[in-house]
């Protein structure tokens, strides 16, 4: 009975609650619903003015010569193309019409179709290009060679620092210039500065009587202890094979013989033979590789090991301690007898 008593008394007290809060609700004045359609209205139009502004930061017409750096900047291209065309245009780098800026470096197809529809090129730059041409045409007399003429040379004939610092630099890593064609290959030198040089422009031929002189002056190279200003005074061996002879001879160690010449990547049977008694080797300069030593990285940097040979001998050593004489090699079955008899030169095992 008292339980029955307690639940008709809850009872009660929840639907008392629930009948006051029905009245209190109804006498409450609810605000308005807030009106965001100015809101939105807003935010349409702001994106919109954002859009306007990043797609005239992205395209607008431009001259590549008068761009200043900021405008470059708000372009949507790479950022090292952008760079690269202000340090062209720094260096005495002009752009005549839009073809031209397709030589900078980093402009590829792609990027090249976006751009050239919003490159602008004044009349004053047609003129200024005329112009140029006459005056090179009317200033400079006589020729020069690309490949002997030095910086202030080139400079003379109208060449600007950036050109002519390319083509030293082309030349000092062994290029060559066998025709003026091969000029194109220079970076900024393009065909209408060929044009206009084309006439001064005289690549000298090796003079054959001068070429035997020096030969015969210097009739014995030994390979080990030779330089590249002595290579090249060899017949048949130029700067390009110079630098290749003294990278394989540091690969190997020094040359054991004459004829590894022939290993050097594209060195030609006729000139090797031209040379033949013309060329010796100091064998006591050969580096040699301690076996019992050496790890994996010394040995498979020697051109006569391969991937295969270097881990046998390694496992080897581990296994069974150091090697006595480097003949266990074959005993062993490490290495076939043809690549012991290459590799006999180069290895001990003290």
């Amino acid at each position: 009975m008292k339980k029955d008593r307690n639940g008709m008394i809850v009872l009660l007290a929840l639907i008392l609650i629930s009948v006051l809060g029905h009245i209190f609700i109804r006498r409450i004045e609810f605000l308005e619903r807030f009106d965001y359609s100015e809101w939105l209205a807003e935010m349409e139009e702001r994106n919109q003015e954002q859009v306007i502004h990043k797609k005239r930061e992205i395209l607008f017409n431009f001259d590549p010569n008068k761009v200043a750096v900021a405008q470059l900047d708000s372009l949507d291209f790479p950022r090292e193309v952008k760079q690269n065309i202000i340090r062209y245009r720094e260096a005495g780098g002009k752009f005549f019409k839009a073809a031209d800026i397709r030589k900078i470096y980093g402009m590829n197809d792609s990027l090249y179709a976006v751009i050239e529809p919003y490159l602008v090129f004044p009349k004053q730059t047609i003129i200024d290009k005329a112009e140029t041409a006459q005056t090179i045409k009317k200033s400079y007399e006589g020729t020069f060679d690309p490949n002997t003429a030095g910086k202030d040379i080139l400079n003379e004939f109208g060449l600007n620092e950036f050109q002519a610092s390319n083509i030293l630099r082309y030349r000092e890593h062994g290029g060559k210039f066998e025709k003026k064609e091969h000029l194109l290959k220079i970076y900024g030198f393009d065909s209408l500065t060929l044009e206009m040089l084309d006439h001064n422009i005289k690549i000298e031929r090796p003079d054959s009587t001068k070429s035997e002189l020096s030969f015969k002056s210097n009739p014995i190279i030994e390979l080990n202890s030779a330089d590249s200003a002595s290579l090249v005074r060899l017949k048949g061996i130029g700067p390009v094979f110079a630098v290749r002879i003294l990278r394989y001879r540091e690969l190997l160690g020094g040359f054991c013989s004459t004829d590894q010449l022939l290993e050097v990547y594209g060195f030609p049977l006729e000139t090797y033979e031209v040379l033949t008694g013309k060329l010796t080797v100091d064998t006591l300069r050969v580096k040699k590789i301690r076996l019992n030593f050496a790890e994996f990285a010394e040995m498979i940097r020697h051109p006569y090991f391969n991937k295969e040979q270097v881990k046998s001998l390694l496992d080897h050593r581990q296994l069974n301690g150091p090697f006595k004489n480097k003949e266990q090699l074959i005993t062993n079955k490490l290495i076939d007898s043809l690549s012991f008899k290459r590799l006999a030169p180069y290895i001990t095992c003290r």
